[in-house]
């Protein structure tokens, strides 16, 4: 009987949950947050220039 209740309510806590980050972002804002406190290091930065530069040459 607790499960059978429980399901439902995991449900949709899940979906206000949800319908609430789409409207104020809250996890959209702190990934963006997230990068001001862990930057990428420099060797991460020149590694993804040179992968864009390897695919931009291919046709």
């Amino acid at each position: 009987m607790v499960i059978a209740l429980a399901v439902p309510c995991y449900i949709l806590i899940c979906y206000i949950i949800g319908h609430y980050d789409e409207k104020i972002g809250f996890w959209q804002i702190e990934n963006n947050l997230s990068y001001r406190f862990t930057p990428y290091s420099e060797e991460m930065l020149n590694t993804i220039r040179e992968i864009k530069k390897k695919l931009d040459r291919e046709p």
